[in-house]
């Protein structure tokens, strides 16, 4: 089983004279995605008891997913504005004070005997956010389950980049399963070269790195493994489109750990490969799931 902490929000998507609204919130996004893939799964987040929170837990039990969401009296719904250009999205996040960071240990011990824990990091940016995120860390630590992160960089919600880094380096080297986009493992390293900035990154780990019309890459230990050709659609929006991605990673991962196996070489490229399709597919909607 794979469960997924952490946020889930709405995507209010900005479309000339009118606003659409969509379920998001990366980690529930990475839940949807390994549950299309046939895997179990779990999602822990946290809404506010108004309108917005109202919609998510109506639209949720569409997805497949055994979603666990306490609902905060006091709290508000974290609210995403969305704008799209040629297919590519941007994000304005509305969260003061919100529920989805606001998560306790309470919420989150329903992931233990989980195969897989895969943790948001939206929550990093807040104080309160980063003591849940430690607490998701020590129960997957405790009940033997791979830890799963991607970084979802939101520069927005930090006052720097550098702060950003120092803030989120342990949660990324912490991981068992890192997934980073080319722009941010750039971002992050300062080195261009993707394979020079995976050393310079000095993750142990097992790392997925997307890179949009170009090849996915994957890397243990520092080296790479595997990578693959990108499936190259006509883009709607982009929006989601990474964590069906590693939605599908995950899925796939957690059939091999189930068998008491690790990933070779050649399972690595199958992931990749289907994992590349099912990322594009996103693309062919609006929203993220």
């Amino acid at each position: 089983m794979i469960t997924s902490i952490g946020e889930i929000l709405v995507d209010k998507l900005v479309k000339q004279d009118q606003t659409v609204c969509h379920v998001g919130g990366a980690p529930f996004n990475v839940a949807v995605g390994a549950a299309r893939c046939g895997s179990t799964v779990r999602f822990v987040g946290k809404v506010g008891a108004d309108e917005m929170g109202d919609f998510l837990l109506r639209e949720v039990p569409r997805y497949g997913v055994d979603a666990r969401i306490a609902v905060d009296p006091v709290r508000p719904t974290t609210v995403a504005l969305v704008t799209l250009e040629d297919g590519e999205r941007s994000f304005r996040f509305l969260r003061d004070n919100a529920a989805d960071y606001h998560l306790e240990e309470a919420d989150m011990r329903v992931a233990e005997g989980s195969t897989i824990v895969h943790l948001g990091t939206l929550m990093l940016s807040k104080p309160e956010g980063r003591l849940a995120a430690g607490i998701a860390v020590r129960l997957a630590r405790q009940s033997g389950a791979m830890l799963s992160v991607d970084a979802n960089f939101r520069d927005d919600l930090f006052a720097t980049k550098a702060l950003r880094n120092e803030i989120m380096r342990p949660y990324l080297m912490a991981a068992d399963i890192l997934k980073m986009s080319a722009d941010e493992l750039v971002d992050f390293t300062g080195v261009d070269d993707l394979d020079l900035a995976v050393n310079a990154l000095g993750y142990d780990g097992l790392l997925f790195v997307t890179a949009g019309k170009e090849p996915s890459r994957a890397y243990w230990h520092g080296y790479k493994v595997e990578e693959a050709p990108p499936v190259l659609p006509s883009v709607v929006d982009t929006t989601g489109a990474g964590d069906a991605f590693f939605g599908a990673v995950l899925s796939q991962l957690d059939a091999i750990y189930l068998r008491g196996q690790q990933p070779t070489p050649s399972a690595l490229q199958r992931i990749l490969n289907v994992a590349n399709r099912y990322g594009a597919e996103a693309t062919q909607r609006e929203g993220a799931v």
